[in-house]
């Protein structure tokens, strides 16, 4: 991993369930050099104007259902309903993250996962950890600067 870290960050229950800590940590990322990556459903110009309300820094956001609806992949219904293949669906989160050189992904659910070779943190809003499939455990209740210390030593560690 290189010194200008790569973070993904899911919308949906990562940060929607804590968007002060969220806007702390992603200012003090990008201050750092690194970048942010809100990788999302979508749609992409809502959860843009979310992001900016909540001033939570990015430096791109991925939003699923655009990307498919570019290729043409989105079946729409009559009462604005759209579905995307499940594969495709669960899937885009971690090939964005493997094309872009994302060096850790926090998300919320295990539906993903599986999916990943980006390493995957778990993110529990409950008690504000994150956790890897390696044991490492990180407390995001010790604030936004810890919790990116410790993303920048796991970094050195990989």
């Amino acid at each position: 991993m290189a010194n200008r870290l790569k973070i993904g960050v899911d919308f949906h229950g990562v940060i929607t369930a804590n968007p002060h800590f969220f806007s702390a940590f992603t200012q003090e990322a990008v201050s750092r050099g690194w970048e942010i990556h809100v990788i999302t459903g979508g749609p992409g110009s809502v959860i843009c104007k979310m992001l900016d309300d909540w001033k939570i820094s990015y430096t791109t956001v991925f939003a699923i259902l655009d990307f498919y609806a570019a290729l043409d992949k989105v079946a729409y219904k009559k009462n604005n309903e759209f579905h995307i293949d499940d594969k495709l669906w669960n899937s885009a989160k971690a090939l964005y993250c493997k094309e872009h050189g994302i060096d850790i992904h926090i998300d919320d659910s295990t539906i993903y996962k599986k999916w990943f070779s980006t390493p995957y943190c778990l993110y529990d809003a409950f008690d504000n950890r994150c956790r890897l499939d390696n044991g490492t455990e990180m407390d995001f209740s010790a604030g936004a600067v810890a919790a990116l210390d410790e993303i920048g030593r796991m970094a050195k560690r990989a």
